[in-house]
């Protein structure tokens, strides 16, 4: 995705935090590397932004607090304060948020439950539409969702997509959850997704890197 000013949007994950010794930092090689708004909370400039394209709104936030709090011990709740802000302000049509750690997850586990609890009351709140999420390397995507419940259509909730893999790292402990619509664990080749707004209809898809077709949905906000 591209601002029209430039802007490439990019987000730090788990391994922007460490130094080539592997040690946890803040990840400043990763915002020195890019050129990235700097409209996002203080200590976290260049790590949490938002940018506008067309009618769709953009935010882009940083779930890696178990790496960060040491340097940025209110992380989350500094982001918490600005994404009520920011969502309060835009006046698109469609509100679009990526993060690295998945609130929604696909581990053995029932892990992320802060990231859950920082961001979605807002997010069920202002009504994103889509919410896309990398870290367990599954390609996986939410039923609608508000408040942890599944609604009938995307008009009352939001639906959370686990976007896959792009390298060779695969986990095979993996599963599809209750709160998954279509799950897929990439095994045997990486994938990648399209994304296309016309007017009241966003589509996406997903395709293997072969070109094979994983999963095609859309969201029509004329229903």
């Amino acid at each position: 995705m591209k601002k029209a000013g430039g802007y490439h949007a990019k987000l730090a994950g788990n391994h922007e935090y460490y130094t080539p010794e592997r040690r946890f930092s803040l990840p400043v090689f990763f915002t020195a590397q890019f050129k990235l708004p700097v409209n996002g909370p203080d200590g976290l400039k260049g790590q949490v932004y938002s940018f506008e394209y067309g009618e769709a709104h953009f935010i882009i936030l940083d779930s890696q607090e178990g790496e960060g709090a040491q340097f940025e011990p209110a992380m989350l709740d500094r982001q918490k304060t600005w994404l009520e802000e920011d969502l309060q302000i835009t006046d698109k049509k469609w509100k679009i948020v990526f993060l690295h750690r998945p609130p929604y997850n696909n581990k053995t586990d029932n892990g992320n439950e802060h990231i859950r609890r920082a961001f979605v009351p807002i997010l069920d709140k202002y009504h994103v539409d889509v919410v896309f999420s990398g870290h367990d390397h599954v390609y996986a995507r939410t039923f609608s969702l508000h408040s942890g419940l599944v609604v009938n259509n995307s008009a009352k909730g939001t639906v959370y997509v686990a976007t896959g893999r792009s390298g060779s790292k695969t986990y095979k402990d993996t599963l599809i959850k209750d709160w998954n619509e279509f799950f897929y664990n990439p095994l045997d080749e990486p994938n990648y997704i399209t994304a296309e707004i016309r007017g009241d209809i966003l589509t996406i898809k997903a395709f293997a890197q072969s070109g094979t077709l994983i999963d095609a949905w859309i969201i029509d906000k004329r229903i």
